[in-house]
């Protein structure tokens, strides 16, 4: 009888233990199908919420604003997906999360108001990450006003950026943020 009780336990918890994650080409697949499918966006979200990296990264991204796909069932919402990417950030260290979170705290959203200081540190966060789309993104200046101002105090603050403190892109701002990255 013992022995019977204890199977049954046994059986119990392998049912409770957490199934695999599923692949990155797996989870790239629910994310391009949450876009329009409702399970497959229950499934992300499921993925995301139970702490898996790839999936709350991915979660994010679909709850960007920056996601434009006019068929798209889920609203966007960006404080949610800010909490994913600095939640990744902090824990992970995943530099492609960083990078993310800078470019959402520049353009803000419904709700979500534009934070150009955020939106600095984690571009700083990004290049300590060695992040090298970063400074694709860095380069293309498309950053909303406040930004630029505030990343070269906060190069400046590391010595990295010599120079007048002003609000647009200037190559010294850049070679600053290429000596973060670690590539002069």
């Amino acid at each position: 009888m013992q022995r019977s009780l204890v199977g049954s336990v046994l059986c119990i918890i392998d049912s409770l233990a957490p199934a695999p994650a599923p692949s990155t080409d797996e989870m790239m697949a629910l994310f391009k199908s949450a876009t329009t499918d409702a399970a497959a966006e229950g499934k992300l979200r499921a993925l995301a919420e139970s702490g898996v990296s790839v999936a709350q990264y991915l979660y994010a991204l679909l709850l960007s604003p920056a996601n434009t796909n006019k068929q798209r069932i889920t609203a966007p919402d960006a404080a949610l997906a800010s909490r994913y990417l600095e939640r990744l950030v902090a824990e992970r260290s995943f530099a492609p999360a960083a990078a993310a979170a800078a470019f959402l705290y520049d353009v803000g959203g419904a709700n979500f108001p534009r934070a150009p200081g955020k939106a600095a540190d984690m571009t700083i966060r990004a290049l300590e990450l060695k992040s090298t789309d970063i400074i694709q993104n860095l380069s293309e200046d498309k950053w909303g006003a406040g930004f630029w101002a505030a990343l070269q105090q906060r190069l400046a603050d590391r010595n990295l950026y010599q120079g007048r403190i002003v609000d647009q892109r200037n190559d010294r701002t850049i070679q600053a943020a290429r000596r973060l990255l670690g590539n002069p």
